[in-house]
């Protein structure tokens, strides 16, 4: 999916895993299904059923698509987005970011796809969260190491 509002100096790139996609997925299953059964009793009425199922399901898979994690040489962003009107950019600038840090679990560790979150020093309601991260126990190493050495080139930094 081209993502234009990126900007061109991203350092680090993190996107959903496939792991994102299994709800949408057995979502779509279950309303497949009964739009099948509907067909059965009113062909009209499974065929409505199919048709808006196909639509959510595609725009669902979109919305996971569109979520980037990124780091760039002002901090850790999230670009999230399928219409025009939705597209945005949220983020915490390096001297502002407490850690990064990932939720673990069975399946996280199964399937390497983690829940990160970029913690922001001074207020809860500005921190990152983002699930279903790939590889997101290395997501979170290279964060932090973004962190540290943008904190060194910053004035007054060690």
């Amino acid at each position: 999916m081209e993502l234009p509002n990126l900007p061109a100096d991203i350092d680090q790139r993190y996107t959903k895993s496939w792991t994102a996609y299994a709800s949408p997925t057995w979502g779509f299953l279950i309303l497949l299904l009964g739009s099948w059964i509907a067909m059965a009793i009113h062909p009209l009425l499974g065929g409505l059923l199919l048709v808006v199922s196909s639509v959510t399901f595609a725009l669902k898979v979109l919305a996971v698509a569109s979520i980037v994690l990124y780091t760039d040489r002002n901090g850790v962003r999230v670009y999230q987005g399928v219409f025009p009107w939705s597209r945005g950019v949220t983020g915490v600038i390096w001297r502002d970011v407490e850690d990064a840090t990932y939720v673990t679990g069975l399946f996280s560790w199964l399937f390497d796809s983690y829940s990160v979150r970029i913690g922001h020093r001074f207020t809860k309601t500005n921190e990152i969260h983002v699930s279903h991260i790939a590889n997101g126990r290395q997501t979170v190493i290279q964060i932090n190491d973004s962190h540290r050495r943008a904190l060194r080139q910053m004035p007054g930094g060690n």
